[in-house]
């Protein structure tokens, strides 16, 4: 979420009656009667909080703040896939809510399960797209996921890292399913040993020792034969991990090499007329070229990168590049596409509509994450023939 966490804000946004229904675990709370606040009185909640028992108050604090990473439009996507992942379908009741909020909190209240899974899946979307490698040759099986299983790949995850850099002498190894034929096991190496100094509950200042947990993620696509995995190091921490996976979960020397992808034929977009179709259920109200970076041959050759602000919505990229090319005395024809910048907006049925821009570079280099409408929009770009097989 863009805006930073504010818990006076968490307290504005959600009705009355999920804040009563979530202040009911606290004894303090009992005499309050919510019918006589104003949906947006804020202080007299807040100052109660404030007052409570250091273990209460720290309480309220934390789900305030998960439920405050939740309420914007993707976190309310999240909730809805993470439902979906269970075979529950909350998509109605969630579209019936007034504010990303109310939606976050009554998810947390009514489907707590849903609630967790659906930090699990923003997570995973927020990790850092240059930190993720996908590789491919592995066996095409399917994997029989088992409490044996996950501790032999968190030790051999362990003994890696204790080799390699001399930390990650603990390793937990969770698994879940997502996308029905995708397993993703989640490695929680522990990292080098820290100090920390702060308050206990009962409000004596003590510095701690610990060691914090960084992850490594292996996402594993059985049908293909893939291994998309996270980690930060380079590639070469990564191919080692991929034999690290495949010996842990197979007990198999790996045999993967990177995965080559799909070329986009980017000379599609020396053409200004060039469409972007899209179907009405996906709720795509409009497709653009924002920016083109381009080749220059004819002398004085060079790269020029036009862009338009985004902001205005009838200018065109294209009358930028036949302008400044005039003066070249050079044609966009003749010139080569090395990366375009488009930008796609959604519409919902409710609320403000979206923007996603996006950056496609030659070869296979694109930004989109895993997001729904980033996962959307690439399915599209085989439908508009720029994504093809290698």
């Amino acid at each position: 979420m863009s805006q930073p966490y504010n818990p006076r804000s968490v307290i504005r946004q959600t009705p009355n009656a999920l804040l009563s229904q979530f202040f009911k675990q606290f004894p303090d709370f009992a005499d309050v009667d919510w019918s006589e606040l104003t949906e947006t009185e804020v202080k007299p909640v807040f100052e109660r909080w404030q007052v409570l028992p250091e273990q209460a108050r720290n309480k309220i604090d934390t789900v305030f703040r998960k439920v405050h990473a939740l309420a914007d439009p993707i976190g309310t996507l999240v909730l809805i896939e993470a439902a979906r992942d269970r075979s529950l379908e909350i998509a109605a009741t969630l579209g019936a809510k007034q504010s990303a909020y109310e939606r976050a909190i009554w998810c947390y209240l009514e489907h707590p399960e849903i609630f967790e899974d659906a930090r699990t899946l923003a997570h995973i979307d927020s990790l850092a797209r240059n930190s993720w490698e996908k590789r491919k040759g592995l066996p095409k099986q399917q994997v029989k996921v088992t409490d044996d299983l996950c501790k032999a790949l968190g030790e051999k995850v362990s003994a890696h890292y204790r080799g390699k850099e001399g930390r990650g002498h603990l390793c937990v190894v969770e698994h879940r399913q997502r996308e029905s034929d995708l397993d993703w096991f989640f490695a929680y190496p522990s990292d080098y040993p820290d100090e920390h100094q702060g308050y206990r509950d009962d409000g004596k200042f003590i510095r701690q020792t610990w060691r914090p947990a960084f992850e490594v993620v292996f996402v594993f696509d059985h049908a293909a034969g893939t291994l998309e995995l996270f980690a930060k190091g380079g590639k070469k921490q990564r191919a080692e991990l991929s034999g690290v996976f495949t010996l842990g979960v197979f007990g198999v020397a790996d045999q993967s090499e990177p995965y080559q992808g799909n070329n986009f034929d980017l000379a599609l977009f020396k053409n200004p007329d060039i469409k972007f179709p899209t179907k009405p259920v996906d709720g795509i109200t409009s497709v653009r070229v924002l920016g083109l970076r381009i080749q220059i041959h004819r002398k004085p050759g060079g790269r020029l990168t036009f862009e338009v602000d985004a902001r205005q919505k009838d200018v065109s990229v294209y009358d930028l590049i036949a302008l400044a090319l005039n003066e070249r005395k050079a044609r966009l024809a003749d010139a080569t596409v090395l990366s375009v910048t488009m930008q796609a907006i959604f519409q919902k049925p409710k609320g403000k509509a979206k923007k996603v821009s996006f950056k496609l570079s030659a070869g296979s280099v694109c930004d989109l994450g895993d997001t729904p409408e980033d996962l959307l929009l690439r399915a599209y770009l085989k439908t508009w023939k720029i994504e093809s097989d290698a």
